[in-house]
């Protein structure tokens, strides 16, 4: 399943992205080299993200003046590698048909990127001789929206937290030591 981090694609969700700078003893400077080395992840090919989560994370960006949006501004600096995956138009009518309860009801007129994460990884899995794994922060089901996990299993695609993915690939720890 995983034997090795390092051939693994990373398919990111717009909550593993904020998640980071909510991890404990994360300070804004932990944050900031978090991201700098998820960018070498995303360099290398390992790291991409459907282009709606970029234009999610502007819809949240919530910028201070002394601090810009970290999650925010590392997305844009590598939007463009992350996101240079051709069009999802083929898959996501099936990630609709058997996980369309991943959208949110309550955010009619916004394009969510959920199911773009999800069609993204299919494509992925498809494509490539590489582990694809969804990362989420989702797990909680509602009744009328079910997590991004749940549509994961629905779907029969791989998922961790990007917690995980952090001390897989050597990064949590090692930013949180001396």
């Amino acid at each position: 399943m995983l034997d090795n981090p390092a051939e693994a694609i990373w398919v990111f969700d717009c909550s593993s992205i904020l998640e980071i700078r909510r991890l404990p003893g994360v300070s804004h400077h932990v944050a900031e080299k978090i991201y700098s080395k998820l960018g070498s992840l995303v360099e290398s090919g390992q790291i991409v993200f459907p282009k709606e989560v970029v234009d999610e994370l502007e819809r949240f960006s919530n910028p201070r003046p002394s601090q810009p949006d970290l999650p925010l501004t590392w997305a844009k600096k590598h939007q463009a590698m992350a996101c240079r995956h051709p069009s999802l138009f083929d898959d996501l009518p099936v990630v609709l048909q058997v996980a369309g309860a991943v959208l949110d009801p309550d955010k009619t007129g916004v394009e969510e990127a959920d199911p773009y994460v999800l069609a993204l990884a299919r494509v992925l899995e498809r494509q490539s001789s590489s582990p694809v794994w969804v990362v989420t922060e989702e797990r909680r089901d509602r009744l009328s929206k079910i997590s991004l996990t749940t549509a994961c299993g629905l779907l029969r695609l791989h998922c961790l937290p990007v917690r995980q993915v952090l001390r897989l690939n050597n990064i949590f720890p090692e930013v949180l030591g001396p």
